[in-house]
């Protein structure tokens, strides 16, 4: 193939100046961008915008993801719990019962079966369950005591190697909603204060009666020995006397005060009409230097409750109010429905003396004893001992009621009993 000289030499001279122009095109390009490029503030804030960009991009894709998959968190929400509650739970020194929505335990302290609580994952005490129930149903949460005994296979499985009796548990219970669909229940032990309480009272009690019978043989000692002609004998006599006395009624009303906390459980058999109940008390007693007692009782009123106990606290309210009356008194015992209908009042209203303003938060302690006191001198002789209004406060609470004073120096006292009517 022959090729003209002249061709080719044309086609060189064009390829060189297309080279030469296209590197002076890209000289020019350079000193162009090149300070932009040399600028990193501005290098960094695209690539932040860039990162934005990506960053929102990826947030609104799993936005439509958790749309997409909302309606199955909603149901799986409540089926485990979550490690703060869980931390929160074991934190706590009570046992604890965590039910779920279909009334299954999901999680209990190894307690609650111990006590009969909890068997084969589910609640064992009919009290508890109803409970739950109520708290689900909006009826907020639920406080109460209840007594349980060890559950019968722990006693029976250990029958073999360690002895274990189904002894008494005092617990106090409280049910709650931790959640829309799970309760918990917290179970505080009270036994081992329970027992205690028992020891000790059934101690005093055992001591007390013991003390009763030499109080009442020193009583009549005196009571010889103060009619004695011997000035000396008689003058000790009447110190003996009085002393037994004393004695006598401080052991009687130690005695009362243990009876007074005794639980007492409304049922057929103990309920009470309080006006028929008053009257009995009052006719019983001989208030002296004059003063009366009247009786205002509604019919019908009735009460579930320990005879004895309230007979003591309406006799120990009425002998303070004559104790405190002045000379030919008159003290009121007015029974009726208080303000609140559920409840029936006991009112012992007196104008003897009063109690001060700064002494009426703590006449209801035992061995309190006001300032102001009676000067007669036989209402001053009394063998109080500072126990009857402690008695009247313990009645009061084991009956689930209430007791509360009016009193003002000079002008009187009145003395409110509360406690829950009968139900029909």
């Amino acid at each position: 193939m022959h090729l003209d000289l002249t061709f080719v030499l044309s086609l060189v001279v064009i390829t060189v100046l297309t080279l030469a122009l296209a590197g002076w095109l890209l000289s020019v390009l350079w000193r162009l961008f090149m300070p932009i490029f040399q600028n990193r503030g501005l290098w960094r804030a695209a690539r932040s915008l860039t990162w934005r960009m990506q960053y929102s991009r990826r947030r609104r894709i799993k936005k439509r993801f958790d749309v997409l998959e909302d309606d199955d968190e909603d149901e799986d929400e409540d089926d485990e719990l979550d490690s703060s509650t869980l931390r929160v739970l074991t934190a706590l020194d009570a046992a604890t019962i965590v039910v779920d929505g279909d009334d299954e335990v999901e999680r209990a302290s190894a307690s609650a079966y111990r006590w009969s609580l909890v068997k084969n994952d589910e609640i064992a005490n009919d009290q508890i369950a109803e409970a739950i129930q109520k708290t689900r149903q909006g009826e907020g949460r639920q406080k109460f005591d209840i007594v349980t005994y060890t559950a019968d296979d722990l006693v029976k499985d250990s029958e073999e190697d360690t002895h274990v009796t189904a002894r008494p548990h005092w617990l106090s219970v409280t049910v709650s909603m931790i959640s829309e669909r799970r309760a918990v229940v917290l179970i505080s032990d009270q036994s081992e204060a329970k027992r205690f309480a028992q020891t000790r009272d059934d101690f005093v009690t055992n001591v007390a009666e013991q003390l009763l019978e030499p109080a009442d043989s020193l009583a009549s000692i005196g009571q010889a020995w103060s009619q004695s002609t011997n000035e000396v004998a008689a003058r000790d006599g009447k110190v003996i006397s009085t002393q037994a006395r004393h004695m006598h009624k401080l052991v009687s009303d130690l005695l009362l005060l243990i009876q007074a906390q005794e639980k007492v459980t409304p049922s057929e058999e103990n309920r009470l009409d309080l006006g028929a109940l008053v009257r009995r008390v009052v006719d019983s007693m001989t208030p002296d230097r004059g003063v009366r007692i009247h009786v205002r009782a509604r019919d019908g009123v009735l009460v579930n409750g320990s005879a004895v106990q309230i007979e003591a606290a309406v006799g120990k309210l009425t002998s303070n109010a004559v104790r405190y009356s002045k000379k030919n008194g008159v003290v009121t015992v007015v029974v009726d429905t208080a303000r609140d209908e559920n409840y029936a009042a006991i009112r012992v209203i007196d104008t003897g003396l009063g109690i001060r303003p700064d002494e009426q938060e703590h006449i209801f302690e035992r061995f309190y004893r006001g300032s102001i006191q009676p000067n007669d001198a036989v209402a001053r002789n009394e063998d109080a001992v500072g126990l009857g209004l402690a008695i009247v406060k313990h009645v009061a609470l084991t009956h689930r009621g209430t007791v509360s004073v009016w009193s003002a120096p000079g002008q009187g006292s009145t003395f409110s009993l509360f406690l829950p009517k009968a139900t029909k």
